[in-house]
């Protein structure tokens, strides 16, 4: 079940040190929206959910909104939601293999704009890369990540358990030292690796 934290708001005046922004878990979707379509309201801030389907997108899609979506409506006015309920009745109306209904949805949005995204069920994590996503990954042993705009170090083994792999997803690389891979369309990841 996800824990679903949104504000229209700036992200300069939150505190995530309050006990809402305390949790850990197997995904984590956060996204800073930049308003490029639609009002800076709540039903426009992502990231958007469709039962247990979460969904963030970075880009702006231009005159699509003539696609089919079934009975799966936006609640807001924004083209990234127009787009996740798109791909949310294509997952629920399809019986193919999701990477292919995730794939041939992507292919048909994105002739419409920039459409990066990231998508999960709570188990697994869909990133498609149009033009700007990438990707990390960590595990054991930990050394430090080097904070891109900061100068900054973070010990990661301070913070992480020696068991404990993840993968980041972001729109652009956030540290200096590790190896951030560019995702050009669809990749697959659970439990921290990366899915062939």
């Amino acid at each position: 079940m996800w824990k679903i934290i949104k504000k229209p708001g700036s992200l300069s005046g939150e505190d995530i040190t309050q006990g809402q922004f305390k949790f850990k878990s197997k995904i984590i979707i956060g996204h800073v929206r930049l308003a490029s379509c639609g009002d800076t309201i709540h039903e426009n801030t992502h990231p958007f959910n469709l039962e247990n389907w979460v969904f963030a997108h970075n880009g702006t899609l231009n005159k699509f909104k003539n696609l089919l979506l079934g009975k799966w409506e936006p609640q807001g006015d924004t083209d990234s939601e127009y787009a996740f309920c798109y791909l949310f009745a294509k997952l629920k109306t399809n019986s193919s293999d999701i990477k292919d209904i995730i794939e041939n949805g992507a292919r048909d949005i994105k002739k419409f704009g920039i459409f990066n995204f990231i998508l999960s069920d709570g188990k697994t994590l869909y990133a498609y890369g149009h033009d700007s996503l990438y990707y990390v990954q960590r595990k054991s042993p930990f050394g430090f990540a080097a904070l891109q705009e900061d100068r900054e170090k973070v010990h990661l083994s301070s913070i992480k358990a020696p068991d404990e792999k993840a993968v980041i997803v972001t729109t652009e690389p956030l540290t200096s030292n590790e190896n951030w891979i560019q995702i050009s369309g669809l990749e697959i990841f659970r439990n921290g690796n990366l899915m062939k």
